[in-house]
């Protein structure tokens, strides 16, 4: 049985469902579900296993705790730098995403933030609750964005959209992108990662496997697949620059500090 080929894992939980349904659940709800470099780690041996195992016919991503993720560690031996392990970890987790050929899909119960929100558009399904929220504040750290979304949010969410979210750092509601067709449904948020799981199983027993990968592979084609790897080359390299200026410096303490100052108010509000 496939669960028990499973690799082992740090930060994630892996579990195999019915209908060959593998659940990869984020499980460090006490960083908010960090995107750290073991967990870039699971989750690229996660879906290597899935994309090399028979059994295994989906993929869905969850997370324990408050928040879906926190997206990128931003201090510590974990933070992203100049061709830093988080930085490659990043880029890896991308490229596996875009190969990916099996139906995979995502169920987000809290708010995501950057690379959670990014890689959106790599999951043939996604699931959110009304709580969920879609932040990416690369503006306000001096930093450029990622996953290719240069390229693969255009079409998705629209010019306005896709600069309120890339730009301009704005959080966005479940709500506000339901015009965009991104939301396969919006879902309670108690549950929801059981549910989804059984969603899925449900909508793709008796589906033939080999049908569903060589349309896949036609959707993304290597065309399309070889561009966005070039896309993700060039918006990594990208990052890497940026992070050695004096802005990116300047803008990731700004940072920092509202983030002390908000957490220092809300400590103030509970005496």
């Amino acid at each position: 049985m496939a669960a028990a080929r499973l690799p082992k894992f740090t930060e994630v939980l892996a579990t195999v469902h019915r209908s060959g349904v593998l659940e990869l659940r984020l499980n460090t709800p006490e960083n908010l579900n960090s995107m750290t470099v073991k967990k870039y780690r699971d989750l690229v041996d996660g879906l290597h296993f899935a994309r090399d195992d028979k059994d295994i016919s989906a993929v869905v991503l969850t997370a324990n705790g408050r928040f879906f993720s926190s997206g990128a560690v931003l201090a510590g031996p974990d933070r992203l730098a100049p061709n830093s392990p988080g930085l490659l970890g990043a880029k890896e987790y991308i490229s596996t995403l875009i190969d990916f050929p099996k139906l995979i899909a995502t169920a987000l119960q809290g708010p995501a933030f950057g690379i959670a929100v990014t890689t959106l558009p790599y999951f043939d399904l996604v699931y959110a609750a009304p709580e969920a929220t879609f932040t990416t504040p690369f503006s306000r750290i001096g930093v450029n964005l990622e996953a290719c979304s240069s390229v693969t949010f255009p079409p998705i969410f629209g010019p306005s959209m896709t600069t309120r979210l890339l730009q301009l750092s704005q959080t966005i509601s479940p709500k506000e992108l339901e015009y965009t067709g991104l939301f396969r449904e919006i879902l309670p948020k108690e549950g929801i990662q059981e549910a989804v799981v059984e969603k899925v199983a449900q909508q793709i027993e008796g589906l033939s496997r080999q049908s569903f990968a060589v349309s896949k592979s036609l959707l993304r084609s290597p065309e399309v697949r070889a561009h966005l790897h070039s896309v993700n080359d060039r918006e990594i390299s990208v990052i890497s620059k940026t992070m050695e200026t004096d802005e990116h410096k300047e803008y990731l303490q700004k940072f920092f500090d509202a983030q002390k100052a908000k957490s220092k108010k809300a400590k103030e509000a509970k005496l």
